[in-house]
């Protein structure tokens, strides 16, 4: 797991949603809302 820094809130998020596209189309079956939601909550 890589360290990585932000310079800002908004920036975290567009990462978050980044990674959430991503990773749906590795795997379509799930959403991108759960995605993130998951992410969240992790």
């Amino acid at each position: 797991m890589t360290s990585d820094t932000y310079p800002n809130s908004l920036a975290v998020d567009q990462a978050i949603k980044s990674a959430a596209k991503r990773e749906h189309q590795i795997s379509p079956s799930r959403s991108i809302n759960d995605i993130i939601r998951q992410t969240y909550y992790d």
